[in-house]
């Protein structure tokens, strides 16, 4: 079940009313949800340079006892605990960001990309198909999750 947050902020002199519904299966209606007053210095304060993108960790290959799938990477996605939860980020874009030596386009960043195929099990890991297969150092690196493509 999908959750989304709608917010609605109103400034009346200095405060700021901050008004949240759940988008839910419930059969919640407006009058019932919970509407919460904060002073409006705590509210207007946002971070500069908010991150756009989930962090993951590479943890290897896909593998069987025998076998090893080197154009499928496992990936442990940040705050995901479930395969449901999982779910969520199917198709999103991966980015695997890393430093080389030489300069290339006026920069030394480059990046592969990836997408997210599968979940992987129970506890909210993910198999991603890379465009060129990631080198073994990566193991234990983090990656970019992007939001997009969102079907929301």
């Amino acid at each position: 079940m999908t959750k989304s947050v709608n917010q609605w902020r109103t400034i009346n002199s200095h405060w700021v009313v901050l008004k949240l519904r759940w988008m839910c299966a419930a059969p919640y209606c407006s009058s019932q949800l919970p509407t919460i007053a904060l002073p409006f210095e705590s509210v207007v304060k946002m971070a500069e340079n908010a991150r756009l993108y989930s962090k993951g960790r590479v943890l290897g290959f896909a593998r069987s006892k025998h076998n090893q799938y080197c154009d499928t990477s496992l990936i442990k996605l940040e705050g995901v605990q479930t395969t449901q939860d999982a779910r969520f980020y199917l198709g999103k874009r991966v980015a695997y960001v890393y430093h080389a030596k030489r300069e290339k386009n006026g920069s030394k960043l480059r990046v592969i990309w990836g997408r997210i195929a599968r979940t992987h099990g129970t506890s909210g890991v993910v198999r991603a198909r890379f465009r060129k297969n990631l080198p073994p150092k990566t193991f234990g690196a983090s990656v970019r999750v992007m939001l997009y493509p969102s079907n929301i």
